[in-house]
């Protein structure tokens, strides 16, 4: 009776030749499968990394040059920076229209304090709402063989406008005097 119960117990069935083969037939369909999703993993998280670091380099470079009110390129943002364009800001067209309003409203005295005021502000507008740039670096991953081999390009981006430059006080009553003297 004991030798029976040796029999059916289940670790003696997987003993058997027909258990082993189905097992071994398991493994060769698993295996690639699993090699598959273990390089694809590590293929996202490269691509993701990089994808990262671009959006950081970008957003970096973006800052830095518009700090410096798009004057002076930071160091290593030479190739990543384009060329300054035109913006057509919405803010800037709106607080134009409004001190256009204001000024058709006002009396011979407060036209002169307008005018100034006026001239004083719409350079500080044109300059923070008129120029624009992106900051678009650029790298590339390489694509495993199993996926086809060669790389993929990855880029980031970062649109921004220039800041305004620094001014002293002597520049705004500089400006101010330009704006009413004679």
């Amino acid at each position: 009776m004991n030798q029976l119960l040796t029999h059916t117990q289940p670790e003696r069935l997987l003993a058997t030749p027909r258990a082993r083969g189905v097992a071994s037939v398991e493994a060769v369909v698993a295996l690639p499968f699993f090699i598959l999703i273990f390089l694809a993993l590590f293929y996202v998280r490269d691509e993701l990394l990089k994808k990262h670091q671009l959006g950081m380099t970008a957003r970096t470079c973006a800052w830095l040059y518009s700090e410096s009110n798009c004057q002076v390129v930071p160091p290593g943002c030479q190739n990543y920076l384009s060329a300054l364009r035109p913006t057509s800001s919405k803010a800037g067209n709106e607080l134009h229209d409004a001190m256009s309003e204001v000024e058709s409203k006002t009396h011979d005295f407060t036209k002169l304090v307008s005018n100034v005021v006026t001239g004083l502000i719409d350079n500080i507008i044109d300059a923070a709402f008129s120029q624009s740039f992106d900051a678009a670096p650029k790298s590339s991953v390489p694509r495993p063989a199993l996926f086809g081999g060669g790389s993929k390009g990855i880029s980031g981006k970062y649109h921004m406008e220039c800041n305004l430059a620094e001014k002293k006080p002597i520049d705004v009553v500089t400006d101010a005097w330009n704006i009413v003297k004679p």
